[in-house]
């Protein structure tokens, strides 16, 4: 038996719509795996200046501060007497809201 090359065509066509379909799926994971990636790059650097801020005793205030080719707005705000608020922005998303309480110096 002989295949006629309207059924080769027909089997071709099935094969290329799977493999675009596979090949967009595989695109679409991969986006947002470096989208998650990115996230938790600024979360990282978000901590390590929200701690270097807390070990510093940084006051009341709006700072900025550039950590691997990004800027991040700083904004520490008091909550109660002791207690702070520690918010982190990067190309203006919040990445961190931290509250930490700092003990009185006596």
């Amino acid at each position: 038996m002989t295949k006629k090359p309207f059924s080769f065509f027909l089997e071709l066509l099935f094969v290329l719509f799977f493999f675009l379909i596979t090949s967009t799926i595989l695109i679409e994971i991969y986006a947002k795996m470096v989208q998650i990636l990115q996230t938790d790059t600024y979360r990282q650097d978000a901590m390590v200046i929200a701690q270097n801020k807390i070990e510093t005793s940084a006051s009341v205030g709006e700072y900025s501060q550039e950590m691997h080719d990004n800027i991040y707005d700083v904004k520490i705000s008091n909550v109660n007497r002791n207690e702070y608020c520690i918010r982190i922005y990067v190309k203006e998303k919040k990445v961190l809201d931290y509250k930490y309480y700092q003990e009185e110096n006596h």
